[in-house]
């Protein structure tokens, strides 16, 4: 919507005037978190998503238990990579 008095070819219609701003912004957010998840941040094997979601290790950390061996590789063999025993 103009308003009143200014010329047409000068106003237009911002992002931010109709909610489309703050619907772009939801969207590059959720695709952030989308690839943060699916990138290994520590190298280890396991994506982010994979170390929060399912083996409860850190995702910043390749060897959360402290062993010598990667979080990957543990999980791999059937072992708990939050268990230096094991």
């Amino acid at each position: 919507m103009t308003p009143p008095g200014a010329p047409q070819c000068i106003y237009r219609r911002l992002p931010f005037q109709t909610g489309e701003l703050t619907m772009s912004k939801k969207k590059a957010t959720e695709k952030i978190d989308e690839d943060w998840e699916e990138m290994d941040s520590d190298g280890d094997g396991l994506s982010n998503a994979e170390e929060i979601n399912v083996f409860g290790t850190d995702p910043f950390n390749p060897d959360t238990d402290g062993d010598g061996v990667p979080d990957g590789k543990e999980a791999y063999e059937g072992k708990d990579p939050k268990d230096p025993t094991k």
